[in-house]
């Protein structure tokens, strides 16, 4: 079954996360950080051998979320749940991101 697939960032805290960094990596490496569709589409041709178009966010520094707020980072439409995940797999984005109160913090969504 085709479908939507997405890998989203959710600000469950309680004031505003300010979003530094995104970085792409694919199977270790690193692409760069998620500023431009350039950077996404250099990470996809490293996935996938078919042209494939997925709807992806890019992010610059002091991107400010609202407490509940979420986003979806990456979304791929019309494969298969299961072809999504083997894509996702590949994929680590490390999320640097800081309070309102400048604590820094990272997270790595995989």
């Amino acid at each position: 079954m085709s479908g939507c697939n997405s890998i989203s960032i959710v600000n469950n805290g309680l004031g505003v996360a300010i979003i530094d960094k995104i970085e792409i990596y694919v199977d270790g490496i690193l692409m760069g950080a998620a500023t431009s569709n350039d950077v996404w589409q250099k990470a996809f041709k490293k996935v996938v051998t078919v042209d494939f178009s997925p709807n992806c966010q890019y992010f610059n520094s002091n991107y400010p979320m609202k407490a509940g707020s979420s986003i979806d980072v990456m979304v791929i439409n019309d494969i298969s749940s299961d072809d999504a995940m083997g894509i996702f797999d590949r994929f680590d984005l490390l999320v640097t991101y800081r309070s309102i109160y400048k604590e820094s913090f990272s997270k790595n969504l995989n």
